[in-house]
């Protein structure tokens, strides 16, 4: 008997797993990150927010990723924020500044706390 259930069990599992299989459906999108891109967005921010008197929230900033996928672009921040009310409005400050200051086009940006969870992602126009 225990046999049996363990044989139905093992059928339905392979049921489950291959019913939502649709080789239609698969995903071609490459993400990829775009260090050319980045670089630029980089060297943009440390000359005109970095430097001998940067602003407040420039230096709150670990590292920037350009994130293309297909004909879309959008900028990762890094920082050393914390997720609290003030982060999240000092978070949503920073990805409002960037996507409007960036030197190549951004869907949007999302900034992450110190622990890499999302903080905020940009107002869209």
């Amino acid at each position: 008997m225990k046999k049996f259930f363990a044989v139905i069990f093992a059928w339905l599992l392979l049921l489950l797993l291959f019913a939502g299989c649709d080789s239609s459906q698969t995903s071609t999108q490459k993400v990829t990150v775009d260090k050319e891109a980045t670089t630029q967005l980089k060297q943009y921010l440390a000359e005109n927010f970095g430097g001998d008197n940067p602003t407040s929230w420039y230096p709150l900033i670990k590292d920037i990723n350009v994130i293309s996928e297909e004909n879309r672009k959008h900028a990762e921040v890094q920082t050393t924020i914390y997720r609290d009310e003030e982060g999240k409005k000092i978070g949503q400050s920073i990805a409002n500044i960037i996507k409007a200051n960036s030197p190549i086009k951004l869907d949007y940006v999302i900034v992450k706390d110190k622990d890499n969870w999302m903080l905020a992602k940009s107002n869209t126009p």
